[in-house]
Order: C-alpha cells, then structure tokens, then sequence
C-alpha cells in the first residue's frame, strides 16, 4: 500500500481535524494524530508498569478484558472475522485468542492501525499462535475496503481510542465495518 501515513498526511489531517466548540475554542482531538511516523516510542513509554497511563488506563482494560473475554467469545460463531481496531502494545487480544483456542473456533485476524510498527508488532503476536493474520495499513474509517468482500460474521473490536471520536462518526464507521453480519466489541473506560 505504500507510504501513505505520511508526515504530510499528518500535517493535512491536523489541519483539517480542527473543529470549532463554541465561542473561542476548537476541538484539537484527533486520536490519529498520536500515531505519526516514529513517534511509537512516546506511546510504548507510556505502557509501562509505573506510568499513569499503565495504571489507570492499560492495567484495568486488561484485567477486565481477561474477566469477560470466555463470555464475549462464546457468543460468536464457529467461522468469522477478528477485526482489531488499533491493537496497540499490549496484546490484550491474547484473552480473545486463548477463548477462541478452548472454544475451537475459527478465524481470521485483521489487526487495523495506520502505523506500521504496531500491525507487525500484532503480526508477530498473532503468528507466534498459528494464528492467520491480514494486516491493515489504515484509518478506522476506511478499513472497510481493505476487508474481504464475502459476507462473514465480523467481530469488530475497538479499545479506548473510542473516546478520541464523535460518537456519530465512530457508530457510523463501525456501522460499516460489522457490514450486515456481525457485532462489536467497545472496551472503554469513560471517567
């Protein structure tokens, strides 16, 4: 697919995500702009053990997602599609693969992330475990034509990154994504 999360991507897409509030003040929340190109190690810092980050948003996502994970799994079907909207470092996925491995499921694993680093990094994750797996150099927004064309059952999972948008834009993309077979998992932890 080439380059096209490019720095200038970045800059065009900063300038076009300003939106004005109110009276004086703009909306400057665009998640993707934490992404640009090599700006991966500001984000693995903040994942460690020790950072507030870690503590307060990472640490409670992954005990729960590893409280909950045997119930979500068991409500999909035999055969689907795993779409992982932005997998980020820390594999929380591992709670739904270990699920899916007990429950003897099948599925093909999408991870979705506009930087490089984190797709093989889920790559990598995913094929230590025998697990198939088709990266996804892409916004949320336009992953879709990027996915098969068949109509399989769609398990679209999304993390915090959640909150960085609209709620209209991000049911709309979502929306898209499940197509007309399939469900969404949003773990998010709102304060």
């Amino acid at each position: 697919m080439g380059n096209k999360y490019s720095l200038e991507w970045f800059k065009k897409r900063a300038a076009e995500s300003l939106k004005p509030v109110g009276s004086g003040m703009w909306d400057y929340s665009d998640s993707l702009l934490l992404y640009l190109p090599d700006a991966e190690k500001e984000y693995e810092d903040i994942q460690k053990d020790g950072d507030p980050y870690y503590s307060l948003v990472t640490e409670p996502e992954t005990k729960y997602i590893s409280e909950i994970a045997d119930k979500v799994t068991s409500e999909l079907p035999n055969n689907f599609y795993y779409i992982d909207l932005g997998p980020g470092t820390e594999n929380k996925e591992k709670f739904f693969f270990d699920s899916l491995e007990k429950q003897k499921k099948n599925f093909t694993y999408f991870p979705v992330d506009i930087n490089r680093h984190f797709l093989e990094s889920a790559k990598k994750f995913a094929d230590q475990r025998k697990i198939k797996t088709i990266p996804i150099q892409s916004s949320f927004e336009e992953c879709v034509q990027f996915l098969p064309a068949e109509d399989n059952y769609r398990f679209v999972s999304i993390g915090l990154t959640f909150v960085n948008y609209h709620i209209q834009d991000v049911l709309i993309f979502l929306d898209k994504t499940i197509g007309t077979r399939g469900s969404a998992f949003i773990n998010t932890h709102i304060r």
